[in-house]
């Protein structure tokens, strides 16, 4: 220390000057080159110098002392809203869709059932191996499981499509209309594709005995729909819910609500 005062007292005012001068300049393009900034992280500040941040601007963010939270509550609503979507894009239709397989299973008994009372009645031995009865069953495969469950998955698909609640008269017409709608479709298939030359049993005969399964048809499209509106309602709630949860999470974290 005594060294440093015996250097001042022995410089002259203009050296003194001249020093200080150089002292300034080389403190202001340190300042400049390296452009120090100093970060508050938790309780602890840092100093931070340019050439050794990443290249590019500051994040905004940087010098929030909140950051970790929002990171953490941005993937915490990223992971519900991936919940969300697959509800909303499989997980309703999916689950729809194993009630109506069920019913055309149902369907599918009940019209190889219908076809072997047929035989039964030409005296056909050995119904269940007769080989009009192997044709007919892979014909009503490709009929229910394919053509018409397509065409049912394509209805729940639709956004415009309605279901009213089973309990109303709404839902009842809506179910013989629909159920209506699958017999005309599934009767002109038959049509095209069932070769009755050389059966035992003609197209003629088919079709109007199939006439009478009808109202059993129905009661499959009421149960299968009024299983889908259930899931349907089911389903939405648990959309309420999880929406329910990202904005108690937003509440907490932020002190207000972001989502609607």
């Amino acid at each position: 220390m005594s060294s440093f005062i015996s250097f001042i007292q022995s410089i002259s005012l203009l050296q003194f000057v001249v020093y200080a001068l150089v002292i300034f300049i080389v403190c202001t393009l340190f300042i400049f080159i390296t452009k120090p900034l100093l970060i508050k992280d938790g309780k602890s500040f840092q100093l931070s110098f340019q050439p050794f941040r990443k290249r590019g601007k500051i994040s905004p963010h940087m010098l929030c002392q909140f950051k970790k939270d929002i990171v953490e509550l941005d993937l915490f609503k990223y992971q519900i809203y991936r919940k969300i979507d697959f509800i909303q894009d499989r997980g309703q239709i999916k689950a729809q869709m194993k009630k109506v397989e069920v019913a055309l299973r149902s369907a599918r008994s009940k019209m190889l059932d219908n076809y072997a009372s047929l035989l039964r009645n030409h005296s056909s031995s050995d119904v269940t191996g007769h080989p009009d009865y192997f044709s007919y069953d892979l014909l009503v495969q490709c009929l229910l499981m394919i053509y018409i469950k397509d065409y049912i998955r394509d209805s729940l698909s639709d956004p415009d499509f309605y279901i009213p609640v089973n309990t109303t008269i709404e839902f009842s017409n809506f179910a013989e209309k629909y159920a209506n709608i699958l017999y005309e479709r599934g009767k002109e298939f038959v049509d095209l594709r069932y070769v009755s030359t050389g059966k035992v049993i003609s197209r003629d005969e088919l079709r109007q005995s199939v006439i009478h399964l009808l109202p059993f048809f129905t009661d499959l499209v009421k149960d299968a729909f009024a299983n889908a509106k259930i899931i349907e309602i089911n389903m939405q709630n648990q959309v309420i819910e999880l929406r329910k949860i990202i904005k108690d999470r937003e509440k907490a974290v932020l002190g207000f609500e972001l989502s609607l």
